[in-house]
């Protein structure tokens, strides 16, 4: 029986990652962040949705270089000239059926200076842009992001609470 595909936020037993990925959180000024539909006959989770995100490749000197490679495959935005704008989020172990992997995620703010036309390359149907909150409900997400989505959204109002709470004080 296969396991079940989740993502943690620590470490759990007997993890034993096969490889690195990274994945990107595009926002927009308002707040929205952008989602790729995988086409259908996409080897890996057909029809799903998710963040631009991929293996970084041994060559690859940083996570910001996979990045960039992969949001200029997925969407053709090529982001250069932004490596600055790139700022980490956070790292996840998932564990999928027949291996363990680690993410991390990183952030990007997007402006209107950077000329943001989507061209989807074949192995994406659809883009749609969403807020934080909305997606884990309202699209069919890959493995493990509506756990990952809904744990930034918590540490995200944690922090707003807390930053209250000093300002007040």
């Amino acid at each position: 029986m296969p396991r079940k595909r989740f993502a943690y936020i620590r470490k759990p037993k007997g993890f034993n990652p096969k490889f690195e990925a990274v994945s990107c959180y595009c926002v927009l000024e308002d707040g929205r962040i952008l989602f790729l539909k995988r086409s259908d006959n996409d080897d890996s989770e057909p029809g799903k949705w998710g963040v631009p995100t991929g293996r970084k490749k041994e060559y690859e000197k940083s996570d910001v270089e996979t990045l960039i490679r992969e949001i200029r495959e997925e969407t053709h935005m090529n982001f250069e000239k932004y490596r600055s704008y790139f700022s980490y989020s956070s790292e996840f172990f998932m564990r999928y059926d027949k291996f363990d992997f680690i993410c991390r995620t990183y952030v990007m703010n997007l402006t209107d200076e950077m000329g943001l036309k989507i061209t989807l390359s074949p192995e994406h149907s659809r883009f749609d842009w969403l807020r934080l909150l909305e997606a884990p409900f309202a699209l069919d997400l890959v493995s493990g992001l509506k756990e990952i989505l809904l744990k930034l959204e918590t540490r995200s109002l944690i922090r707003k609470i807390i930053r209250k709470k000093l300002i007040k004080s």
